[in-house]
């Protein structure tokens, strides 16, 4: 999130004529296992498609960066999903974020930033944890994506905020030295240009 652009950026475009990728043969256990689990899959989505969603969602040794030839796919699948309603989601990083934007500043998140609705979740060593310097956002969304039926663990209430996604920073709360809160209010897509 710190080294997001502050600039507004050129659409994603291009990627519906990409053929839907044969990733297979390129990871085939982790394709393997997400398409085991993703036999009749909710939502209208094919089983590729639910399985594209669980590869994201999976634990990695690096980022999840090497489906990035994947995006067409990843995007089909997330658009035939719903819109979740309105509510408030957390996500949590391990660094402080609390002097980047002041209150009443509008940002713009631009890659996908998976969530939760369960604070429980960010409680483990694997995200947020209790000690270190942490920062907690608390985002009221207006359309983030409810991913939980194609989660590769099940245990996870997880929402998907999509690229570009637009949020105002509504206040702060440091309630402890190596704690920041920040409460984000989604913003409807406002930042256009016209030709």
């Amino acid at each position: 999130i710190r080294d997001e652009p502050k600039q507004l950026l050129q659409l994603i475009s291009s990627y519906d004529h990409e053929p839907l990728l044969n990733i297979v043969s390129r990871l085939p256990v982790h394709i393997c296992i997400a398409q085991q689990n993703s036999k009749n899959p909710p939502d209208d989505l094919t089983q590729d498609e639910s399985a594209i969603i669980r590869l994201y969602t999976m634990e990695w040794d690096s980022d999840s960066s090497e489906l990035r030839e994947s995006l067409y796919l990843f995007l089909t699948a997330l658009a035939k999903i719903s819109a979740a309603p309105r509510q408030t989601v957390w996500r949590g990083l391990r660094l402080d974020l609390s002097n980047d934007d002041p209150p009443g500043e509008e940002v713009t998140w631009w890659a996908f930033s998976s969530c939760t609705t369960s604070l429980r979740v960010l409680e483990s060593d694997l995200y947020l944890g209790n000690i270190e310097t942490r920062t907690l956002f608390s985002i009221e969304t207006i359309n983030g994506r409810t991913i939980r039926s194609h989660f590769h663990s099940t245990t996870k209430d997880e929402i998907l905020l999509l690229p570009r996604t637009f949020l105002e920073v509504k206040s702060q709360l440091n309630p402890a030295s190596n704690l920041h809160i920040i409460h984000l209010q989604q913003k409807k897509n406002i930042k256009t240009c016209s030709s």
